[in-house]
């Protein structure tokens, strides 16, 4: 398994912890929920702009 679906990975099973679906997700994150998709399958990388809103608090 590689970095990007070891924290693609990680990055769904919060998500599914949260509640959330790959389309709120996608809004918070102001990302398509395609790219959302491709993110946690590890097809894509995050820039640091993208990880720092994922960090956010809820």
């Amino acid at each position: 398994m590689t970095q990007s679906q070891e924290i693609g990975s990680r990055m769904k099973k919060q998500r599914e912890l949260l509640g959330l679906t790959r389309e709120q997700l996608a809004e918070k994150l102001d990302i398509t929920p395609r790219f959302c998709y491709d993110l946690e399958l590890g097809l894509k990388g995050m820039s640091v702009s993208t990880l720092s809103k994922l960090l956010e608090p809820a």
